[in-house]
């Protein structure tokens, strides 16, 4: 079945009558450390701004986990595998690049229960069904569970841990971890309450937009859209950045030798970040020594299309 590219029905151009830099002076020259997709979007909105942007980069490619890998005439995304109509300003970043989406061919999500892969719908007993359905997993009523401040008091406890007290293990392993993991790459025990409540109301009441897509081309289109329309500099690690002291900017170390910049943008990792900011302060400090990561490993599979289901 061929792929079909997804009409930008929904995509508003992106509105910037109101962006400026408030008070501030506007720098006339920023550095921004990654070409990931964030780094690339922050260089891309500062550029139509009028301020000089170069980006660096310490791999030979740009477009960090939204990354395409092309083998034997066949796209793998070997990080993010998919957008979805939630994704406002990426699509309307699209649709001002010209770079086309596509719906995904995709299946019922399932589970392997007792060595047999079960749909997700049907992966728990009736019993823990009823059980969730009087519990009811979304926030208490009346509360807005997209606002952060009011469901503050929700992240404070895993989702696996509150659906296993409320409904079972049965529940917990074989529905919400594997609900959790596809639609959030993590499994139960790193998602916070809140974020299972946002995320359950948003299919209850937006399930139109859970639509699957991805860029033509694979996912690493729009980073390479945006890469062509700025001043990236691949192969190009940051081993140190610094401020400047009372004479104002940042300093850069780079390949080339130390470089000036107004003002830069650390685009990374937190431990990259940690690593190469010289004399952080001491809430930067906090921030990036609080930060903690989890292992994600994507495996793609080329299959005999004689031996998929008829009809797929």
């Amino acid at each position: 079945m061929p792929e079909r590219n997804v009409p930008h029905r929904r995509a508003r151009p992106l509105d910037r009558s109101g962006d400026d830099f408030g008070c501030h002076e506007p720098p006339s020259r920023v550095a921004i450390v990654g070409a990931g997709i964030a780094g690339l979007c922050c260089a891309y909105e500062l550029s139509r701004r009028g301020v000089e942007v170069v980006v660096f980069e310490e791999a030979g490619h740009v477009g960090g986990r939204m990354a395409t890998r092309v083998r034997e005439g066949l796209h793998f995304d070997v990080g993010a595998d998919h957008l979805s109509e939630h994704y406002t300003y990426l699509r309307s970043l699209s649709a001002e690049l010209g770079v086309p989406w596509e719906a995904m061919r995709h299946f019922d999500y399932a589970v392997v229960r007792d060595g047999q892969p079960a749909p997700l719908a049907r992966a728990v007993g009736r019993w823990s069904r009823f059980k969730m359905a009087l519990q009811g997993m979304r926030g208490p009523r009346g509360t807005d569970v997209f606002d952060l401040d009011t469901v503050a008091e929700y992240d404070t406890r895993n989702a696996y841990e509150f659906v296993f007290e409320r409904t079972g293990r049965d529940a917990a392993e074989y529905l919400i971890d594997g609900f959790c993991a596809a639609y959030q790459f993590h499994d139960a025990h790193e998602i916070s309450v809140g974020t299972l409540f946002a995320l359950m109301e948003s299919l209850r009441t937006r399930l139109e937009d859970w639509d699957l897509c991805r860029t033509t081309g694979g996912m690493s289109a729009l980073p390479e859209a945006l890469a062509a329309r700025l001043d990236v500099r691949l192969r190009s690690p940051v081993s140190m950045v610094r401020t400047m002291g009372e004479s104002g900017g940042v300093e850069l170390r780079t390949p080339a030798g130390p470089e000036q910049y107004d003002a830069v943008g650390l685009a990374t990792t937190a431990t990259t970040a940690r690593q190469i900011l010289a004399s952080p302060t001491d809430a930067q400090r906090r921030i990036l020594d609080a930060v903690r990561y989890s292992s994600t490993i994507s495996t793609s599979f080329r299959v005999d299309p004689d031996r998929m289901p008829k009809g797929t």
